[in-house]
C-alpha cells in the first residue's frame, strides 16, 4: 500500500478516539484518575498461557459496540486502561480455535481482571499457514516493531510470514515463521507492487518495467515474485494501470510473468466483490497461459487495520519439500477462515491427473470450519466456467462438511472449488462486514497420450 493511504487511515483511527494496546502500552494520549484497569489473560485446555489478540469493545446488545482498544496476551497479560464502565472482551487466536468473550463491568479507578479459555476446534494438518504479505514499521508506513510483529504472528497461529516491507530487504531471524522479502514498490514510473521472496536484496524499482523486475528477482536462485492487490484503488493497481483485458492481454511494458498472483489481499478482505474480480481475473489468465499460483495475503502494517493472519494461504509439503516449494507448484488454497481440502483420487491442488480423453471423474472435498462460522454454498469451476454449485448445510460434530461429486472432464481442463457463506465473522475478525470465504489453486487434466 502507499503510505498517504496508510497513513490517513490511522490518522481517522484516532480522529474517532480508538486506541491501540501493543504489549501493554496505549496510545490514548487522554489520561484521567478514575480510569479503570483491566488485565486479560488467555490460556489453552491445559491452563497454559496462549498468545491471543485481545480487544475490547464498549458495550452494546448484540455486535455494534465501538471498538476501544486492541493489545496482545501470552505470557503476560493484555492491559487496558479505559474510562468505560462497561466492556466487552474477546479473545482470539486464529480461525482453527475458540473465541472467549466475556462482559465486564468496571469500577472506576479499580482493577479488574479476565481469564479465557480457548480451545482448538479445527485441525490444519496437513496444511501450513502463511501470511506472504506483512509489514514493521520498517515500512514508511508501517507502525509495529519487528518484536511486536513476531508477538502478533503468534497471537494468529501462523506457521509463516514473509516480511515484505516497501523497498527494504527484511532482516528476517533465523530458523524462525519469518521469511526474507521485500515488496518492490515502483516509482517514475509506477506500475505496481510486487513482492519478492526469499530474497535478502532490493531489486531496481525505479525507472524500470515490470518485466525487467521479474527477471531481475528470478536472478535469485529460488525466488518468487508475487503481483500484489492487482486491482486496488488508485495508481497502484497492476491490472489497471497495465490495461488488462479478458484474453489476458496487457501493455507490452507490462509482464504477466509473475510466479503468484494475490487474488485476495487484506485491504479487500470486506470488499467481495473485488476479490471476486481479481479471482476471475485469474481464471482467465490461467486458461490463457499465464500460471500464476493464486495467494492471499493480509498487507498489515499494525497491530489493526487489515489484521496479519487474516487472509492467509495454506499450503501442503509433501515428502520434505519446503513450504515455499510446495507454494510454487500451487499446492495451497487460500481462505479467512475454512480449511478446504479437496482431491480427485490422490490429487489435490497443484497436481496434475493424466487422462486419455474426456471422461468421468470423483472430486471428493472435506472442509474443516470453526462452529463460529457459517459456510452457505460450494462452487466448482473448470477453467473459467462454474460448472457445479452446491447448498452447505451445517457441519457435523467434527466441525467438518463433506461431499463427493462426479464431474466430466478433458484434457487441458483445471477444477478449482470455492466455499463462502453470508454470516459475518464478527467475533473472529473484530468488524461486522467480513464473510467466510476459501478457494483452492487447481487440480489440473493433462492428456496421457502423445500426438504425433
Amino acid at each position: 500500500m502507499r503510505p498517504s493511504r496508510v497513513l490517513g487511515s490511522v490518522a481517522l483511527v484516532a480522529a474517532l478516539g480508538f486506541g491501540q494496546v501493543v504489549g501493554g502500552s496505549t496510545s490514548r494520549s487522554a489520561r484521567t484518575d478514575d480510569r479503570s484497569s483491566l488485565e486479560v489473560r488467555v490460556v489453552d485446555a491445559a491452563g497454559r498461557p496462549l498468545p491471543a489478540r485481545v480487544r475490547i469493545e464498549r458495550r452494546r446488545a448484540g455486535f455494534g459496540g465501538r471498538l476501544l482498544e486492541t493489545a496482545l496476551a501470552d505470557e503476560l497479560p493484555a492491559t487496558f486502561r479505559t474510562a468505560e464502565e462497561h466492556v466487552r472482551v474477546v479473545a482470539t487466536h486464529g480461525p482453527e480455535w475458540s473465541i472467549g468473550s466475556r462482559d465486564v463491568d468496571l469500577a472506576p479507578g479499580g482493577t479488574s481482571r479476565v481469564r479465557l479459555t480457548l480451545i482448538r476446534v479445527v485441525e490444519r494438518a496437513p496444511f501450513v499457514s502463511a501470511d506472504l504479505h506483512v509489514h514493521t514499521d520498517a515500512s514508511p508506513d508501517g507502525t509495529i516493531s519487528l518484536a511486536e510483529r513476531l508477538r502478533s504472528v503468534a497471537a494468529e497461529d501462523l506457521d509463516h510470514i514473509v516480511l515484505t516491507d516497501h523497498n527494504v530487504a527484511a532482516n528476517a531471524p533465523e530458523g524462525g515463521v519469518a521469511v526474507g522479502g521485500v515488496e518492490i514498490t515502483t516509482t517514475a514510473p509506477e506500475s505496481g507492487h510486487f513482492n519478492a521472496f526469499p530474497i535478502d536484496r532490493v531489486p531496481t524499482y525505479a525507472g524500470t518495467t515490470p518485466e525487467r523486475i521479474f527477471a531481475d528477482v528470478h536472478a535469485t536462485p529460488g525466488a518468487l515474485v508475487q503481483i500484489n492487490h492487482p486491482r486496488i484503488d488508485e495508481h497502484i493497481a497492476y491490472f489497471e494501470l497495465a490495461n488488462l483485458s479478458r484474453t489476458g492481454q496487457v501493455d507490452e511494458t507490462f509482464s504477466l510473468d509473475a510466479d503468484l498472483l494475490e487474488v485476495w489481499n487484506g485491504y479487500d478482505l470486506a470488499r467481495r466483490s473485488r476479490m471476486h474480480e481479481v479471482f476471475r481475473d485469474w481464471l482467465r489468465l490461467r486458461a490463457s497461459g499465464h500460471p500464476m499460483v493464486a495467494t492471499g495475503g493480509s498487507d498489515a502494517h499494525g497491530l489493526t487495520g487489515p489484521v496479519v493472519g487474516t487472509t492467509r494461504t495454506y499450503v501442503a509439503p509433501r515428502n520434505g519439500e519446503s513450504w515455499i516449494d510446495a507454494l510454487r507448484r500451487g499446492a495451497a488454497f487460500v481462505s479467512n477462515g475454512p480449511i478446504l481440502d479437496v482431491r480427485v483420487g490422490a490429487a489435490a491442488p497443484g497436481d496434475s491427473v493424466a487422462i486419455e480423453a474426456r471422461t468421468h471423474v470423483s472430486l471428493d472435498v472435506e472442509v474443516r470450519v470453526a462452529p463460529s462460522l457459517e459456510l452457505n454454498r460450494l462452487e466448482v469451476f473448470r477453467g473459467t466456467q462454474l460448472v457445479r454449485t452446491v447448498r452447505l448445510g451445517p457441519a457435523d460434530a467434527a466441525n467438518r462438511l463433506r461431499q463427493r461429486m462426479i464431474l466430466e472432464v478433458a484434457p487441458g481442463d483445471e477444477i478449482v472449488v470455492r466455499v463462502s457463506g453470508d454470516r459475518t465473522m464478527d467475533d473472529l475478525i473484530g468488524r461486522p462486514d467480513v464473510t467466510p470465504c476459501a478457494f483452492t489453486n487447481p487440480i489440473r487434466f493433462l492428456s496421457s497420450t502423445t500426438s504425433p
